[in-house]
């Protein structure tokens, strides 16, 4: 089984439920993301931030 194929079972899988004042955030290092909708009438406003580990 490929990873995408893995990673993409039902089990694995989140769909946000909007309400009025949500805030989500989430790691883009240990997820996948992908926006589908469900804007209509609504702003959809992104902010982006990195955080740099220097230590390793």
């Amino acid at each position: 089984m490929s990873l995408y194929a893995h990673q993409t079972q039902p089990e694995f899988i989140y769909t946000h439920r909007w309400e009025a004042g949500m805030v989500v955030m989430w790691d883009n290092r240990s997820l996948l993301h992908a926006a589908t909708g469900g804007y209509d009438g609504h702003d959809r406003l992104l902010h982006r931030t990195t955080i740099a580990d220097t230590q390793f």
